[in-house]
């Protein structure tokens, strides 16, 4: 088998000849092993695009994850300054911002604190169409480019397509959510208000959805969505809507007549019986190891 088919056996619950493994690292992780600015890492597509598939052969893994797309052309107009230490850079944007990129870590922005809505007289139908960032973590935000949104999936396929596995990200409405109004306003809507946070993701479901439409049109065999869930025993998010079962085969891959499948999940539940096999080799280094996808 290829890497390729041994993935898609078992998304499909069949036997492969071999546990497939892929990962997704954390940036610090990939940082560490590429080499590469971390500002450059984050920002440009291209850069990216290389570390991705240079991990890959790196731990000899049966598949590529995108987990960032959307990046910004010509985003070094916007800096101010630099300033670079063993411990990372330092930036300074014209617009009066400044992020920490450290070596081995996640872009840590500047103290001042996103403005938040008030929960409780927000209108749902004020978000955009569309999602216009990626909420990385806690106060971190990655911005997408309207016009670039796919431009990483581009760029990666070539040297994956008919042999290794690809794969797309898409992050859960619940994470936007959380972002938007922050946790405790949040959470205190979920029971205060289950309506209105029903209203509030139900509508970024439907800004999600193109994300993960436009990736599937790229090429990828299955998309990646988180946290879907708080609590199973919670009545709102069983009624919530869950991109994944809202499109299948929602387009065609470059014109190509062979409809795709798409798979969104967040853990499946019940994996295939498979063998075990001796598990991918690592290598060390700052960064912490490489997380493992399990099924």
């Amino acid at each position: 088998m290829t890497p390729s088919e041994r993935m898609a056996a078992a998304m499909s619950r069949q036997i492969p000849d071999r546990v497939p493994v892929m990962c997704q690292m954390s940036i610090g992780h990939m940082l560490v092993q590429t080499g590469f600015q971390p500002s450059e890492f984050w920002h440009s597509a291209g850069t990216f695009a290389a570390g991705l598939l240079r991990l890959r052969s790196l731990y000899g893994f049966d598949g590529v994850l995108v987990s960032l797309h959307g990046h910004r052309a010509g985003w070094e107009k916007d800096v101010l300054g630099v300033g670079r230490d063993g411990a990372g850079e330092h930036i300074r944007w014209k617009d009066g911002r400044h992020t920490f990129y450290p070596v081995d870590d996640l872009p840590v922005p500047g103290p001042e604190p996103e403005p938040r809505p008030a929960f409780s007289t927000f209108d749902p139908d004020g978000l955009p169409e569309r999602v216009t960032h990626i909420p990385v973590s806690q106060g971190l935000r990655f911005p997408l480019d309207p016009d670039r949104l796919f431009e990483v999936f581009d760029l990666v396929a070539p040297a994956v397509r008919g042999r290794y596995s690809f794969h797309g990200e898409v992050t859960s409405p619940l994470d936007y959510y959380l972002d938007l109004f922050g946790f405790e306003q949040a959470l205190a809507g979920l029971v205060d208000d289950g309506s209105r946070a029903e209203a509030v993701l139900a509508r970024l479901t439907d800004g999600i959805i193109p994300l993960a439409q436009g990736m599937v049109e790229r090429g990828v065999e299955a998309v990646k969505i988180s946290s879907r869930r708080i609590h199973p025993e919670h009545g709102l998010f069983d009624r919530a809507p869950n991109p994944g079962r809202k499109r299948q085969n929602p387009g065609r891959s470059r014109g190509r007549s062979r409809k795709r499948r798409m798979s969104l999940f967040s853990g499946a539940s019940d994996p295939p019986e498979i063998p075990p096999t001796v598990p991918a080799r690592r290598r060390g280094g700052r960064g912490g190891r490489p997380r493992q996808e399990a099924w």
